[in-house]
């Protein structure tokens, strides 16, 4: 409490304005995302959008590193939660703005997690404002004889159902590396999975390792989240997709509940945060100098 005092009195009426304009940006730059989807005969995403993803990141990583933490731009109780495959943490996340229509949150992913091949049950975007990860897109080819793969659904709470086999093949159609500075649109019917490595940048705070710091947003189409397990890959397949992906048993979405934890995450994704002003002020600098 006395450090924290002791920043808040430290910060001069330049900061302080600094910091208040960028938070009222931010919230601008939502508020116009939000717009623009709700206008829509179809209420939803298109490419584009991403250019409002953006906006939200720079905005908010300037916010925090002009001196205005998550909590206090959001809420002092701002809920942090875990996302886990089989006990092992994948993500921990935060919401800025869950309405109707429109979320977006903060994605913090720990080096060397990856995710299942799955795709979203509404369309989305990502921005990567800190570190990054290989990004593969999948498909499956129902055609294909003599291959199988096994299919679950994801319950709302994050749980899977029984495996049910499913003739086809699961075979990877692109793969690129999704970095800080970098975007992405994603249907809802995209399978896709995210591989993050081990970071020689990575942020090491009390033991967790911060690899990598995205803003995820959604909107509101409702279709049905799927996780396709591959049961055959062969060595082209696997050269092109450079990982084999994990096969789960069980996925779960808690609140973080210890405070140290929560308050470790919070400070990891600030430090991030921080991390991703300075870059975005250089990638401008090195845009706006003559070659």
């Amino acid at each position: 409490m006395c450090s924290r005092m002791l920043e808040l009195f430290s910060r001069t009426p330049t900061d302080l304005f600094m910091a208040e304009m960028f938070r009222d940006a931010m919230l601008h730059r939502i508020s116009d995302l939000k717009q623009a989807v709700d206008v829509r005969l179809t209420p939803r995403f298109v490419p584009d959008d991403v250019r409002h993803g953006e906006a939200i990141g720079a905005a908010l990583a300037f916010m925090v590193d002009a001196g205005i933490g998550l909590t206090e731009a959001f809420d002092k109780d701002l809920a942090v939660e875990v996302v886990k495959n089989d006990d092992l943490v994948v993500l921990y996340r935060i919401s800025l703005l869950t309405s109707t229509g429109l979320a977006v949150r903060l994605h913090l992913f720990p080096d060397s997690s990856e995710t299942y091949i799955h795709n979203h049950r509404s369309n989305c975007m990502s921005v990567c404002l800190f570190g990054g990860y290989e990004h593969t897109i999948w498909a499956v080819d129902s055609s294909a004889s003599g291959s199988t793969f096994g299919e679950q659904l994801r319950n709302g709470d994050g749980t899977l159902t029984e495996e049910v086999m499913r003739p086809g093949e699961v075979a990877p159609v692109s793969t690129y590396s999704h970095e800080a500075g970098h975007c992405y649109y994603l249907s809802q019917q995209s399978l896709h999975t995210a591989s993050i490595g081990v970071s020689e940048h990575a942020i090491d705070l009390d033991g967790i390792k911060c690899g990598t710091l995205t803003i995820f947003c959604k909107d509101s189409t409702h279709g049905t989240t799927r996780v396709v397990v591959p049961h055959y890959l062969d060595e082209q397949h696997r050269s092109a997709s450079q990982f084999v992906p994990p096969v789960v048993k069980s996925s779960s979405e808690s609140a973080v509940s210890d405070p140290s934890e929560r308050k470790r995450v919070l400070s990891a994704m600030e430090a991030c945060l921080r991390s991703a002003a300075r870059s975005i002020r250089d990638r401008r600098t090195t845009r706006a100098s003559p070659s």
